[in-house]
C-alpha cells in the first residue's frame, strides 16, 4: 500500500455498483467532513507554528531533527485522506447524478420493474 487514498478508491471503486441512493447520499457528503478536517489541520499547524517559533528556551517537540519529518509526514497523510474524501464525495455526486438521469429515461413501468429486482 502507497497510500490510503489507494485503500479508499479501490473499496469506492468496487462497492459503487452495490450502493444503495442512500449510500451514495452519504457519501456524497463526505466533502463537508473533509472541509472540517482541512480546517482542523490548518489550525493545529498554525498554533504548532506559533509555539516552535515562540519557543526561546530548546524545549518541546521539535528541538531535534527528528520531529519536523514526523510532523510532516502526518500531515501528509492527513491530506490524503482528506483528498480522498473529496474525491469519493464528488464521484458519489457524479453517480447519483447519473442514477436520476437513468431513472427519470426509464419509462414508469419498467422503473418500477427494475426496483423491484
Amino acid at each position: 500500500m502507497r497510500s490510503i487514498s489507494q485503500v479508499i478508491t479501490l473499496l469506492h471503486d468496487r462497492a459503487t455498483a452495490r450502493l444503495t441512493d442512500e449510500d451514495i447520499d452519504t457519501l456524497a457528503g463526505g466533502s463537508e467532513f473533509a472541509a472540517h478536517m482541512a480546517s482542523d489541520a490548518r489550525d493545529v499547524l498554525s498554533s504548532i507554528g506559533c509555539l516552535v517559533r515562540g519557543d526561546d528556551s530548546n524545549v518541546g517537540g521539535f528541538t531535534s531533527d527528528k520531529g519536523v519529518p514526523e510532523l510532516c509526514f502526518l500531515m501528509s497523510n492527513v491530506l490524503d485522506v482528506v483528498a480522498s474524501l473529496i474525491a469519493v464525495s464528488d464521484n458519489a455526486k457524479y453517480e447519483r447524478s447519473l442514477r436520476r438521469e437513468a431513472s427519470q429515461a426509464m419509462p414508469p413501468n419498467q422503473a418500477v420493474e427494475e426496483a423491484g429486482a
